[in-house]
Formats: C-alpha cells, structure tokens, sequence
C-alpha cells in the first residue's frame, strides 16, 4: 500500500447492517479502533459531527443474511482518502475537496452456524482485516518506505 506520508488524521467508520445478530457497529469501531491506537495510529472522531471533513478514513462494511442455522455474512476493510483539485501551482493552498475514495480494501466472505457463535466470528474477521490494514500502514508510512 502506498499512501501519502503527511496523513496526519484517521477515523474509523461502520458501515452496513449486522443487525440481525444484535452486534452494534459500536462495538466494532470500538474494537478496531484499540487496535489502531495499540499500533500507534492516531486517530480523530469526525464521522458523527462533520463527515465531509477532509479526514482520511477506515471503512468497514459488514451485511449479514441469517436463517435458522446458518449466518453468511460478509465485511469488506477500506481506507478512503480525501481527493481535491489543484488548478494550478500556485492554488495548492486552495484546492476544493473533490471526496474521497478508496485506495486499499480487503474483504472476506464466510459462513457460521448460529451455535458456533457468529458474532464473535464476525468480531475475529473484523480484527484480522483491522491486522491487514495495520501491517500495511505501517509499512507504507515508515522511514524506510520507498
């Protein structure tokens, strides 16, 4: 992953509907986000106060389908970084936020029985792909990075 160096802020937001199983993204932006700061990434909370601030985020996306035994669910990882447009050299100071858009992502699809506990299956899934985007980061962002 190469990511810009100056990233100065992250937020982490929780997208989707795994409702079904009574898992709150509370408690996954929770998670994910003790794991980030644990990795020494600093974080800022701008989702619930000013979402189009010009923040570079962390997006997990989670769905669930459940039926009487089965939970198939689905969490996709992406961190997002703000796009802006820069007229001419002299305007870099004064360039207009364009959005964001994605520029790593990882995802996984998996199964459980309901007596295998699905929400903890769906909190382990949440943390590897939290591990992937840690690893990749901190590559990216380190002294030695090309």
């Amino acid at each position: 992953m190469k990511t810009n160096l100056s990233i100065k802020e992250l937020d982490v937001v929780i997208e989707g509907d795994a409702g079904e199983l009574d898992l709150t993204g509370d408690q996954l932006k929770t998670e994910i986000e003790q794991k980030l700061r644990d990795s020494g990434i600093d974080l800022v909370n701008t989702s619930k106060t000013n979402p189009a601030s010009n923040t570079s985020a962390l997006r997990l996306n989670i769905h669930v389908s459940k039926d009487t035994e089965l939970v198939v669910y689905n969490a996709i990882l992406r961190f997002h970084e703000v796009m802006s447009l820069h007229r001419s050299r002299e305007s870099l100071n004064q360039s207009r936020r364009l959005g964001d858009t994605a520029i790593w992502n990882r995802g996984s699809i998996e199964y459980s029985r309901l007596s295998q506990d699905p929400k903890r299956k769906i909190h382990d899934t949440a943390k590897e792909l939290a591990d992937q985007f840690i690893e990749d980061f901190l590559v990216a962002n380190s002294k030695e990075s090309p």
